[in-house]
């Protein structure tokens, strides 16, 4: 019992922004998740090469590769919220653009989009975490963070599938675009935080 009650004051001890960050963490990673297995669905029904599928994905994650710490660095200097609101940005666009892909470029700008997301999330937003989150707890706030992306991923790839099977990629990718413009609403709370 007194443990219990110790866990409920410990969430008294986050700010409230950082359930804000939490929840488009959540969001984003729902929604890109679910775009990811929509690109891979999308261009086998296109008629691309498992080459070309995987390309897709692996242009992406190469990108990704110089961002991460730039944009990292590049937060500490001026603010995280324009970053993080960059990176979301980026995610909703990649999604609209996979939405609209034929041609392998379109899915490699949308990868690249995509994975902007992650990068800035991840980076940025963990930051965030350790500006936000008292140090008492901040190894419970940051690994609560992190998950957030997993979990998400977890609904998205769910939902995605679902939601192909029974209304189509197109519906899948509107479903996606829509969570993530959510996610990035969520972010604007954390602006001058």
């Amino acid at each position: 019992h007194v443990e219990r009650a110790g866990a409920t004051n410990n969430l008294r001890i986050y700010p409230p922004g950082y359930f804000f960050l939490l929840a488009a963490s959540l969001a984003s990673g729902a929604a890109m998740f679910n775009a990811v297995l929509a690109r891979s669905l999308e261009m086998d029904m296109l008629g691309f090469s498992a080459a070309a599928i995987s390309g897709a994905a692996a242009v992406g994650s190469i990108a990704s590769i110089p961002l991460q710490p730039l944009i990292g660095r590049l937060s500490d200097r001026s603010g995280r919220f324009p970053y993080l609101v960059l990176g979301y940005s980026a995610g909703v666009l990649g999604v609209v653009v996979m939405g609209f892909s034929r041609q392998v470029w379109g899915f490699w700008l949308a990868s690249i989009l995509l994975t902007l997301l992650i990068s800035v999330s991840t980076s940025v937003g963990s930051a965030l975490v350790a500006d936000l989150v008292p140090a008492a707890v901040l190894g419970g706030g940051m690994s609560l963070f992190n998950s957030t992306i997993w979990v998400g991923g977890i609904i998205g790839y769910a939902s995605a599938g679902y939601i192909i099977q029974n209304s189509g990629a197109a519906v899948s990718l509107t479903a996606a675009g829509l969570v993530m413009v959510i996610s990035l609403l969520l972010l604007f709370p954390l602006r001058g935080k």
